[in-house]
């Protein structure tokens, strides 16, 4: 399961994160996945990019999307990186 929410996706879908965070944490709780089977990645709008703007918008995703954190995908291929925080 790949979860994934981009600029490109609706700004509502955005807006719903934090219901998105639920029904996740709700799957992982009733056995029906398991955290490391779901890879969930985001991405920073462009005018975000400011280093000082980088830290609050990861923060808010991991505390919407009740996750620890995000996957990361490189030329390497993908796997898990711990959020900075």
């Amino acid at each position: 399961m790949h979860v994934h929410l981009s600029p490109h996706c609706p700004r509502a879908l955005q807006r719903l994160q934090d219901e998105i965070g639920d029904a996740l944490a709700e799957s992982i709780s009733e056995g029906i996945v398991t955290r490391d089977q779901v890879f969930v990645s985001s991405k920073l709008n462009n005018p975000y990019h400011r280093p000082e703007w980088v830290r609050p918008a990861l923060e808010k995703t991991l505390l919407d999307l009740k996750i620890d954190c995000l996957g990361a995908r490189g030329r390497a291929g993908q796997g898990r990186v711990a959020a900075a925080l």
